[in-house]
């Protein structure tokens, strides 16, 4: 058992069950992204501005039911268990892009940026239902799912007693042979004339795709009970947080068995998720230092993300701004605020993106 005031994980002992499942959403969903720059160099001229990112990226995507947490922590007195749509995708890869924004006329600038994608991994995990039947002292476990993985010089891992898969035992990274491609669009008009003060905007990002080279997939066999003893036999007492993230893997892995099949080394080409995004700005024109803003987002995927963001931004002088934002989106909502100081060449700002 874990300390008094320590930190430990769900399957310690002395988190209780029913009360750690009362506390969860219907399923617990996660999107983590990495958008980082290596390189950036930028262009100026007089209706128009050039730049050139290198960049690492990497985006994940995980849906975890709650029936899955709820088999986790049962005992073999629970009876039994249906658990359906565990989703688990990660991509990783180098963006090297040339973008361009030019004005033309005194209303309209246009945006295209041209990326050249390398991969360097992709995964992508998706059981369909696991079917747990309690039997005595053990589960009797049928499973219906896949897993397809790009991974470059990656030596798969093989159970030697029946040849499931094992994970991943090591990786080199050898010449690059995943090559993608994808744009970015944008657009702005300024109704200047028409509607003083009105500016709408347009733009969709990573409309493109990476093709795979080197694709394995590995499968159930829909047919096969697996007898299997729960999870179980947790320490938790340590300071090794993955030690038991470890366990949990190996007893997944003994609890769905999949097989490697035939598509082997095989070329396959994924969609990147793309952004949609749609936004307009009012400055009211009797005071145009008030300002009100709204943008609305739509990034595809496993599970499609929407957002509405309405802000205001107080901008009375030429040194201070001041600006809110309300959020409502497929994950929640929230409000933020930004408070930007920026005299005589300093730019001094304090944020926050969550206030509740």
């Amino acid at each position: 058992t874990s300390k008094p005031g320590m930190l430990t994980t769900f399957m310690s002992p002395d988190i209780d069950a029913g009360t750690f499942l009362d506390a969860m959403p219907k399923a617990a969903q996660f999107n983590v992204g990495l958008n980082m720059d290596i390189l950036a160099l930028g262009v100026g001229a007089k209706n128009g501005f050039t730049t050139f990112n290198l960049k690492l990226r990497n985006n994940e995507q995980i849906n975890l039911p709650k029936e899955l947490f709820g088999f986790m922590k049962a005992s073999l007195a629970n009876g039994d268990y249906l658990i359906e749509n565990i989703n688990i995708n990660t991509i990783s890869y180098v963006e090297a892009s040339l973008t361009h924004s030019h004005k033309i006329g005194d209303n309209l600038t246009v945006g295209l940026g041209l990326k050249f994608l390398e991969g360097i991994a992709y995964a992508d995990l998706t059981v369909n239902e696991i079917d747990a039947q309690l039997h005595e002292d053990e589960w009797l476990v049928k499973s219906n799912g896949s897993i397809k993985a790009s991974i470059p010089g990656a030596q798969y891992k093989l159970d030697p007693d029946n040849q499931t898969f094992d994970g991943v035992d090591g990786f080199s990274f050898s010449v690059p042979q995943s090559h993608g491609f994808a744009v970015d669009l944008g657009a702005e008009y300024d109704f200047k004339g028409l509607v003083d003060g009105l500016k709408v905007s347009a733009a969709v990002t990573d409309l493109g795709f990476i093709g795979w080279a080197n694709m394995n997939t590995f499968a159930t066999n829909n047919n096969e009970y697996v007898k299997f003893e729960g999870f179980n036999n947790y320490d938790v007492s340590g300071d090794n947080e993955d030690e038991t993230m470890d366990q949990i893997n190996d007893d997944f892995n003994d609890m769905v068995k999949m097989y490697q099949t035939g598509n082997t080394n095989q070329k396959e080409k994924v969609m990147l998720n793309a952004t949609f995004r749609l936004g307009a700005e009012y400055a009211l024109p009797f005071v145009n230092w008030i300002s009100f803003g709204e943008l609305l987002t739509y990034r595809s995927g496993l599970w499609p993300y929407t957002e509405s963001r309405t802000s205001i931004c107080l901008s009375p002088c030429g040194w201070f701004d001041l600006s809110g934002n309300a959020v409502l989106s497929s994950m929640g909502s929230s409000m933020g605020l930004l408070l930007n100081l920026h005299p005589g060449g300093i730019n001094f700002f304090v944020a926050v993106d969550r206030l509740k």
